[in-house]
């Protein structure tokens, strides 16, 4: 029997929906041919980061393919700053941490209480509404953190992450090339890849064997699309590679290339969360905090499939 893979992404601590698709992908865990592999950002925004976390360590390791994404690498930097910022919040990394120190949002606890006041001091800080917060807020605040973090630091989620033989930057499969968002490019140092100057970028054709740990998590930020209509995976498009990618919704890739019938209404009822399929460019991630749903991509004899159904190229 051949291997059957099970390819999902940007779980975002979403872990009912994720467990959900799953089942309807027919993943078994105790199928020893069936296989795991995620795409990056497994936690931030959900509140089930510890059901997440439990269900993919209790996996055995040969059944999982872990790939960092960009919130593996914001969670690394949240657990060494002295007091999280607002972007640390609107990511939903600073719930992480909480989550990964014992918070249930759905119990009143002392951790939860701590979670607000943070909160609004640096919703106070950052705003400039210093009219409550002192130097003693700001002191008082930063204890609670280190207590926190301090907490989450005497477990191994860090050196989990952070363990080549645990997670990976990228995962090569045949003719496919999983990875978070984009493969490593030239660019010009200093540039971040999230905003980058797309003429300032270079194909990088020896990125397996000549990129650093800052060129993989550069990578993870940016945008697939507009980095494929660069031309910078025109090399691996060459040799028969297909890029398999989250990190961006996949109704953002179908309004790129097809038009904007595919986000009719403001109340995104009709937003098409599906698998984006494409000759040399899959996107997986479903946008799940807004849809409620995550998408399982399974490949099996080299054909891809989608709730049980084959899926058919439509050109870009």
């Amino acid at each position: 029997m051949s291997k059957k893979y099970f390819i999902t992404s940007d779980v975002h601590s979403f872990f009912t929906p994720f467990k959900q698709a799953l089942d309807e992908a027919g993943f078994d865990i105790n199928n020893d041919e069936h296989i795991l592999i995620i795409n990056g950002d497994l936690f931030d925004r959900g509140d089930q980061t510890l059901e997440t976390l439990n269900f993919v360590r209790t996996l055995p390791k040969e059944k999982r393919i872990l790939i960092r994404g960009n919130h593996e690498y914001l969670l690394r930097d949240l657990l060494n700053k002295s007091l999280p910022n607002s972007y640390d919040i609107s990511n939903g990394t600073m719930l992480t941490v909480f989550q990964l120190a014992g918070l249930n949002l759905h119990e009143e606890s002392s951790l939860k209480t701590d979670y607000e006041y943070l909160k609004e001091i640096i919703d106070s800080m950052e705003n400039y509404c210093f009219s409550w917060v002192t130097k003693n807020d700001i002191a008082y605040g930063k204890k609670i953190w280190k207590k926190i973090v301090n907490k989450v630091k005497k477990t191994d989620i860090l050196n989990w992450i952070f363990d080549s033989n645990e997670w990976n930057d990228y995962f090569e499969l045949d003719n496919y090339i999983f990875c978070h968002a984009f493969i490593p490019v030239n660019k010009p140092k200093g540039m971040h890849m999230y905003q980058p100057n797309y003429e300032s970028l270079f194909e990088k054709e020896d990125w397996r064997t000549n990129s650093s740990n800052e060129d993989f998590e550069q990578a993870t930020w940016g945008c697939p699309y507009a980095l494929f209509d660069r031309g910078l995976f025109d090399s691996e498009k060459e040799k028969g590679k297909i890029l398999v990618c989250g990190h961006w919704h996949c109704f953002e890739f179908k309004v790129h290339y097809y038009g904007t019938d595919y986000w009719r209404t403001r109340d995104k009822t009709e937003i098409d969360f599906n698998i984006f399929y494409s000759p040399n460019l899959i996107a997986i991630d479903a946008c799940t905090a807004y849809s409620g749903v995550c998408n399982v991509l399974v490949i099996e004899d080299g054909k891809c499939y989608q709730h049980n159904k084959l899926l058919e190229y439509k050109t870009i």
